[in-house]
């Protein structure tokens, strides 16, 4: 199986195990710390290679930062899946204060948990929309400066607990983003 398919059938299982056992999520982090878990139960993803550098790390990653074409730490997204060959951790980056850089990646990973006594829903879908922006100027950004040779792919995966807004949702899937958006509600 390539990493493509990993990350989705993740995402799926995800997403079903949400439906059975909602109450298995009691926070956003329960979501990324599944997620990362299943993830690193693949032996393509939990087994550390060489970087650019010659060191070792992993292809999954969580709470990575962008930085956007003003070189200003303006991004984070919740889980990337990154080509390890491409992660440079050496004292020669530009950007030091992240101390790393990769040029290359599989999957960018958007989570959003709300809970029955979370937000309101209009509330809950400008978060679910600022995400969804967010994404989008990060792939802009990612073209704009030709760092991703690999054709990513873009995820962002909302888990309802209050109310059904799936219809209010669709326009989120009408038109090319090239983002992913899986919403899943179950009313606990």
């Amino acid at each position: 199986m390539n990493i493509r398919e990993i990350v989705k059938e993740v995402i799926d299982d995800v997403l079903v195990q949400f439906q059975k056992y909602p109450d298995v999520f009691l926070t956003e982090e329960d979501v990324r710390s599944c997620m990362v878990s299943r993830l690193l139960s693949y032996e393509e993803l939990s087994l550390p290679s060489r970087t650019s550098e010659r060191s070792l790390s992993i292809p999954v990653h969580s709470e990575v930062r962008w930085y956007g074409r003003s070189g200003v730490l303006k991004y984070r997204s919740d889980i990337v899946v990154l080509d390890v060959s491409s992660l440079k951790t050496g004292k020669y980056l530009k950007v030091p204060s992240k101390s790393y850089g990769f040029n290359k990646f599989y999957a960018v990973i958007e989570l959003k948990l709300r809970r029955k006594n979370s937000y309101s829903d209009n509330k809950f879908f400008k978060l679910v929309e600022s995400d969804f922006k967010k994404i989008q100027k990060i792939i802009r950004e990612i073209n704009f400066a030709g760092t991703n040779t690999f054709d990513a792919d873009y995820y962002l995966i909302c888990l309802d607990k209050k109310n059904d807004m799936s219809e209010r949702f669709d326009d989120f899937n009408a038109h090319d983003s090239g983002i992913s958006f899986e919403y899943s509600f179950k009313k606990i």
